[in-house]
């Protein structure tokens, strides 16, 4: 049997059914039993898989942890990683020391499930691959670390937030706000850190998860607080459509026993929770928002933006977003609103480089809708701006762009990747200013020489990466070093 987790709110019980158990509906939900893709699926704790044949799907971050935690904590595991591409020497090396762990892997790991009883997905790997499907219907009941620690945390102050964009920005801008209220914090999940490691010994009186949308799509537990930063297309090849990448964006919230935080200046956000019971409002005159520079709760007035150190200063719904969840909570705003005074931004949002002759690079690899590439031109008001976009077709409406590429202000666009066809259709063929480059070098360079003095070179490609980058930190790397900035991903 399991022995006692440090890692979960609540100790293990020396015994516990095997069998599935019902989780509470979230708020303003209907009580469903039903998986995404329509057949009874059941809910799933730690202690049920002692005894269990279970598979760990994907041998990434979340992976490696979900072997460790099972490996360290069941008495007799037999736990089987399955992965289609080798680990990395240090995961290889790091799974090597585990008891009780097999591995497969090859290119096939994934195609015959039929051996476990259990299988934890990592995030990676999508939860509509026909040969998950094809095991759920056989019987294999599937679960994810995300779900495994919501579970087991449903006594404990868990504050979840998912949304297009913007989602590690408002989880940090949370934890700034509560600690600055005199609450331990803890932010994991999508963030960076595996949920069962971000607080090891549960010591954290608050844990904020950055939720994304392959981590909310089969939920079976929620938070005590859901935020929806936003709601715009992208995954659409994961997801299978815009509208099953919509609801599964919103599973998260229909989960959540507790207040649901929604962005009321987001329209697709807005309508789509409009039947949420326990929905509040931010970014709205009714909840937290921004006028000019100040931001108010309602006519109350809590703090004024232009005193946030500069080039630290997050998008204001964000901050709202924050401010919002202290509200909730019953916190005192304004010592809230004083801990965004530490945020200073985060890694390829939007973030400066190096600065040279005059000319800023900003590496904005995280863009990767037309959205957020939009805000981004945005952000530098009426400088001149050299913009590298491009990246994997997944199918997006690049549209939305055109009319900002073709701005005075943007001195030259550098297309890239398998978009860059694309935006380059949709683009007057006799414009100077536009170059399809096939190097980040060449990208670089070709921005360079256009603009002057003040100018910017900005990464912000409105794509996911394709087969030149492992992810958007390693573009982002790429980047640096083409401007000159030796910086590891």
């Amino acid at each position: 049997m399991p022995r006692s987790c440090a890692r979960c709110a609540t100790r293990w019980p020396a015994s516990r059914r095997a069998t599935a158990v019902s989780s509470t509906p979230g708020a303003g939900s209907a009580a469903s039993t039903r998986s995404p893709t329509g057949f009874a699926r059941p809910s799933l704790r730690l202690a049920e898989l002692a005894g269990r044949r279970v598979a760990i799907l994907g041998a990434g971050r979340e992976g490696l942890s979900a072997a460790r935690l099972l490996c360290e904590e069941l008495a007799h595991p037999d736990v089987t990683l399955l992965s289609e591409q080798e680990p990395t020497p240090d995961a290889a090396r790091r799974l090597g020391v585990l008891p009780g762990l097999s591995l497969r892997v090859g290119a096939d790991a994934l195609a015959d499930l039929s051996a476990f009883d259990v299988a934890i997905r990592s995030p990676g790997i999508s939860f509509y691959r026909s040969e998950l499907a094809s095991a759920r219907e056989q019987g294999l009941a599937m679960t994810s670390l995300t779900d495994l620690f919501l579970a087991e945390n449903e006594g404990r102050r868990v504050i979840a937030v998912t949304g297009t964009k913007g989602k590690s920005t408002t989880a940090s801008l949370i934890a700034l706000a509560l600690e600055a209220c005199g609450i331990k914090t803890v932010t994991a999940g999508n963030i960076g850190t595996p949920v069962f490691d971000a607080d090891p010994e549960a010591e954290a009186e608050v844990v904020v998860l950055e939720v994304s949308s392959y981590q909310a799509c089969d939920l079976r537990h929620g938070p005590e607080i859901a935020v929806i930063t936003s709601l715009h297309p992208e995954h659409l090849d994961w997801h299978g459509g815009l509208e099953r990448y919509y609801d599964d964006k919103l599973n998260l919230l229909r989960r959540a026993r507790g207040p649901v935080l929604v962005n009321g200046g987001n329209p697709d956000a807005r309508a789509r929770t409009s039947q949420i019971a326990r929905r509040r409002l931010f970014n709205d005159p009714s909840g937290v928002h921004v006028l000019g520079d100040r931001v108010r709760e309602g006519s109350r007035e809590i703090g004024d933006l232009s005193t946030l150190p500069l080039g630290g200063a997050p998008g204001s719904s964000n901050l709202c977003a924050a401010l919002a969840v202290a509200s909730a909570l019953d916190l005192p705003l304004t010592t809230a609103f004083g801990g965004f005074e530490k945020f200073r931004g985060l890694p390829h949002r939007q973030q400066t480089i190096a600065s040279r002759d005059g000319i800023d690079y900003v590496d904005d690899s995280f863009s990767t809708i037309p959205h957020s590439t939009l805000h981004a031109l945005r952000a530098f008001g009426d400088r001149p701006i050299a913009v590298i976009v491009g990246g994997r077709d997944r199918g997006v409406d690049l549209s939305p762009l055109v009319d900002a590429l073709r701005a005075a202000k943007i001195r030259a666009v550098a297309l890239v990747g398998e978009t860059g066809p694309r935006l380059a259709a949709l683009l007057p063929t006799d414009d100077a200013r536009v170059n399809r480059c096939r190097s980040m070098d060449e990208a670089v360079a070709f921005c360079r020489r256009r603009l002057p003095k003040g100018g910017v070179v900005l990464l912000s490609p409105a794509a996911a990466t394709g087969e030149d980058y492992a992810d958007a930190p390693a573009r982002g790397a790429a980047f640096a070093r083409s401007a000159g900035v030796d910086r590891e991903a």
